[in-house]
């Protein structure tokens, strides 16, 4: 039988174009049936090989609106349709804004078309909105976050010192993102100079941890914040070494006049922000040849920072000769290191041998056997005492030179017993080596004598 006759039937019955309206008809009601049905799968917005979650930045964040982020669960995407699920938040400071920067990862739920990288997003939490850029997407659900320890250096102004505070918390919203764990204080070209122990919260990028959108690094610098001041720092020391400490006693001394030599005294400290840093043990206030001076002697505890092999104090090396400051309310000194722990020095009782010449008679009479120094200090007592008319020098008219007896003045020969350092083969009184034909003043209160040393010797 043929397959289609000569008047176009199919095998003889069906005309062959009513056939194919048939087949036309079938066709499009089945492709209407699948339309209407579905696939029961909802398209992937992203390749079927793409990783699940998504890393998102957030910035800037305003301090306000911080606590709603890390607060929410879910973020909608306001351009593209859908939402993100979120699994894990990370906040930090803005590196240039007073805002925050926020790192979001999150699990794309619903909505058609791929999440965008690389470029602005706008996304919404509740009814507040932010952008966003997508950075990537992975296979883990949390951020890979660490807590760092560093030590920051900076110059602050006093007010700043002041208020700089060990336990304190740099703090987003309801994150702390940083803690201070230390402080040490110095002076710098005559400012103040903090070291900062720090714990920054941080997360990883390539590899390297960051903190405020910078890499947690020596040089870096990196902000601190609270309620009170702000400073930024840079970053001098990794892995949170503890600041070693370490009391110094030491003697110092300076020159000073009579009123700031009367305000000085022991127990006395010397304290920034509220943190004492040094304190008086025992004042000597030796006289001068200016009788309006006092030359002060202060066996001091300096807290001082270990570097090394050496200590430092206000960021000073402590070393025989190095200037330091003392401050006090009603003072302020820079003296000179003269003895370090003692600087192997022993005390001595020792007797001081003094000549004062062309005294007034009535001023050497004042003196007496038994009469002490009455500065504080004081450490010499007069055990033997004699006079004599002192020796003048007169020229005759023909240009000879003869020694004669002063009408009036005296020479005063003094023995004095006093307490020494002995310092090597050196005997130290009033501080200073003294040897024949030195200068010195002792100050018996009603009385002050200037003479030469014509002997000293360590008795015994």
């Amino acid at each position: 039988m043929e397959i289609i006759d000569s008047k176009g039937r199919l095998f003889g019955r069906v005309n062959i174009i009513d056939a194919l309206v048939v087949l036309l008809v079938l066709a499009v009601v089945a492709a209407g049936a699948a339309l209407v049905m579905g696939s029961g799968e909802e398209p992937d917005p992203q390749p079927s090989s793409a990783p699940d979650y998504a890393t998102l930045t957030i910035s800037p964040v305003s301090e306000d609106l911080t606590s709603t982020l890390l607060a929410a669960e879910n973020l909608s995407l306001v351009d593209n349709g859908g939402r993100l699920r979120i699994t894990d938040t990370f906040v930090t400071p803005h590196p240039t804004q007073d805002a925050a920067l926020a790192v979001v990862r999150a699990e794309r739920v619903g909505g058609n078309s791929p999440l965008p990288t690389a470029r602005p997003l706008t996304v919404a939490a509740g009814q507040s909105t932010f952008n966003a850029t997508v950075r990537g997407f992975t296979d883990a659900s949390t951020l890979s976050t660490s807590r760092k320890n560093v030590t920051l250096r900076t110059t602050v102004s006093d007010e700043v010192s002041a208020a700089v505070q060990a336990g304190e918390s740099y703090r987003i919203g309801t994150e702390s993102v940083a803690t201070l764990s230390s402080v040490t204080t110095a002076f710098s070209d005559g400012k103040r100079q903090v070291t900062l122990g720090l714990a920054v919260e941080t997360i990883q990028s390539n590899g390297v941890p960051r903190f405020a959108d910078r890499p947690v690094r020596l040089g870096a610098e990196l902000p601190f914040r609270t309620d009170e001041y702000a400073l930024s720092g840079t970053v001098v020391g990794l892995g949170g070494q503890q600041i070693e400490r370490r009391n110094v006693t030491a003697t110092l001394e300076t020159t000073v006049d009579r009123a700031v030599a009367q305000a000085v005294d022991e127990g006395d400290e010397y304290s920034i922000s509220g943190r004492p840093v040094a304190r008086i043990d025992s004042v000597r206030s030796i006289p001068t040849v200016n009788s309006t001076d006092r030359r002060l002697q202060l066996d001091v505890v300096l807290q001082t920072v270990v570097r090394g092999d050496s200590t430092e104090y206000l960021g000073i090396d402590t070393t025989l000769g190095a200037r330091v400051p003392f401050r006090a309310d009603e003072y302020a000194l820079d003296a000179t290191i003269v003895e370090l722990n003692g600087s192997a020095t022993e005390r001595v009782d020792a007797t001081l041998d003094v000549r004062w010449e062309n005294v007034r008679p009535d001023v050497a009479d004042s003196l007496a056997v038994g009469m002490t120094e009455q500065h504080r200090g004081a450490d010499a007592q007069i055990t033997a005492l004699d006079t004599e008319p002192a020796t003048v020098v007169v020229t005759s008219d023909s240009g000879e030179v003869f020694a004669r007896e002063h009408p009036v003045e005296e020479d005063v020969s003094l023995s004095v017993a006093i307490e020494a350092r002995q310092n090597g083969d050196s005997l130290l009184f009033h501080g200073r080596p003294v040897q024949n034909g030195d200068t010195v003043v002792l100050d018996f209160g009603t009385v002050t004598v200037e003479g030469t040393v014509t002997g000293i010797a360590a008795d015994g």
